[in-house]
């Protein structure tokens, strides 16, 4: 009698290290899952985005988000953006594109052409002017990222 399962061999699943993020939930764990899986140093993380160890531990603790500016940095190094919903409202595009050149809302206002509290309402929901809308719009299919 032969044996069907002379061939078999088992994979050993290694454990995750600690203090692997299982759930991303934060920027802070995209960043520490990428590092741990192509086990870099705080300091190679740091290098590569352009902040410092203690800014990159404070971001994967929860205790700070990072400042738009740092964006491009961590877009650079995951391959991704973090807080991309895939979703194409004005609002997201917007986002989208502030977050991959580490604009803030006035830098964006100077760009499109409106006041800055324009950009502001956008991003939190409230209400804008047609025209408002519309030059935000025609930004976006203007700008390629």
């Amino acid at each position: 009698m032969r044996h069907l399962f002379s061939r078999l061999t088992i994979a050993k699943v290694r454990p995750k290290p600690k203090g692997y993020p299982l759930e991303l939930k934060t920027v802070g764990n995209h960043i520490r899952r990428k590092r741990m899986d192509e086990g870099l140093s705080l300091n190679d993380v740091g290098d590569i985005i352009g902040v410092s160890d203690e800014t990159l531990t404070s971001w994967a603790l929860h205790n700070r988000k990072p400042m738009i500016a740092q964006y491009p940095g961590i877009i650079r190094f995951l391959g991704y953006d973090p807080l991309d919903t895939g979703g194409n409202s004005i609002k997201e595009r917007l986002g989208r594109y502030k977050r991959a050149k580490g604009y803030s809302n006035k830098a964006l206002s100077k760009m499109i052409g409106c006041d800055e509290a324009t950009i502001t309402r956008l991003f939190e929901n409230k209400r804008l002017f047609n025209r408002s809308f519309d030059k935000i719009d025609k930004f976006l299919r203007e700008v390629s990222f």
